[in-house]
C-alpha cells in the first residue's frame, strides 16, 4: 500500500487516478493551494519509499512564447493561447523542482496521457469550446490515460527529472525545460505566492 498526493483529484483524470489508486488499496490524500501544507507535503516525501510527483500535463515543445508581463493572459486573451502558455508554464515549474531542491530524493515526472475524454470544466471562448467538444467525443477513456500513470508512480524513473507523451519518454534537455526560464518562473510563482 502506498499513500498518493493528488492535486486536482476531483474530476477527470485525476479523480480517475485517485479511484484507481483507492481500489487497489492506496491511501489518497488530495492537496489544495496552500503554501505551509505543501511545504509539509515535500517534508513527508522525503520520508516516502519511493517519492514521486507525477505532473499530469503536456511537456514537451510548444510553439507559444511566454507572455512574462502577462502570465494569467490578461490582456488579449485566447483560449488556445491559454493552454498552450499553461503548458509551457507547467513544464518550468516541473524542470525548476530539481534545481530548487537538488538533494531530494524525489523524482518529478511530467506526463502527457493524450488525449482525454474528461469534462475540461471551465469557460471558452467558441473556438476553443469547440475543440474541447471534439477532445470530449473522439479522447481516450480516463481509465486508458490513467495506467500509464500508475506504472510511474509504482516505478518513477531514476532521473530528477523526466517526461512522457503517451507513455514515450521525450528529452528534457529542450529549451521547453530551460533552467534560466524555470528558475525565473519558480521567483514569479514564490512571489505571487507571498502577496
Amino acid at each position: 500500500m502506498k499513500t498518493i498526493v493528488i492535486s486536482g483529484g476531483t474530476d477527470g483524470i485525476g479523480a480517475g487516478l485517485a479511484l484507481a489508486c483507492l481500489r487497489r488499496g492506496d491511501s489518497v490524500v488530495i492537496v489544495g493551494r496552500d503554501q505551509a501544507k505543501g511545504a509539509a507535503l515535500v517534508d513527508a516525501m522525503e520520508r516516502a519509499q519511493q517519492p514521486v510527483v507525477v505532473n499530469v500535463a503536456g511537456p514537451g515543445p510548444n510553439p507559444v512564447d511566454i507572455r512574462w508581463d502577462d502570465l494569467g493572459l490578461a490582456r488579449d486573451y485566447d483560449g488556445v493561447t491559454a493552454l498552450m502558455q499553461g503548458g509551457r508554464l507547467n513544464d518550468l515549474l516541473g524542470a525548476a523542482f530539481p534545481v530548487v531542491h537538488p538533494a531530494s530524493r524525489i523524482r518529478y515526472v511530467l506526463v502527457n496521457p493524450g488525449s482525454t475524454a474528461t469534462s475540461f470544466a471551465g469557460e471558452y471562448d467558441p473556438a476553443t469550446a469547440g475543440h474541447i467538444e471534439s477532445m470530449k467525443r473522439f479522447g481516450k477513456p480516463v481509465e486508458q490515460s490513467v495506467a500509464p500513470i500508475l506504472t510511474l508512480l509504482d516505478t518513477p524513473p531514476d532521473e530528477p527529472l523526466s517526461a512522457f507523451v503517451e507513455g514515450r519518454r521525450i528529452s528534457v534537455d529542450d529549451p521547453a525545460f530551460d533552467r534560466d526560464d524555470a528558475l525565473r518562473l519558480h521567483t514569479l510563482t514564490e512571489e505571487m505566492l507571498s502577496r
